[in-house]
């Protein structure tokens, strides 16, 4: 099987956002066109895809940090709460 063969089913537009406009605004357009990805445009020449995968890899890294600081917060005051 060739990915010809499957693309058929595939749709022919895409959706964009410029590659100066902030990760809210593709996120609400995202959601506005029940979308996956976005193609990234600089003057209405492509410059890649900003997809659901490249924000959750992004912020993965932070929420883990933020995780690991709420836990020495609790840890510090479980154990003020013994003093």
């Amino acid at each position: 099987m060739k990915v010809k063969d499957i693309s058929g089913n595939c749709s022919r537009s895409f959706h964009t956002i410029e590659q100066g406009q902030d990760v809210a605004h593709a996120l609400k357009l995202m959601s506005g066109y029940n979308a996956s990805a976005l193609m990234v445009m600089d003057n209405g020449t492509p410059k890649g895809i900003f997809t659901e995968r490249d924000l959750v890899k992004e912020h993965v890294g932070v929420l883990t940090k933020e995780l690991h600081y709420l836990r020495d917060y609790i840890s510090d005051l479980e154990d003020a709460s013994y003093d």
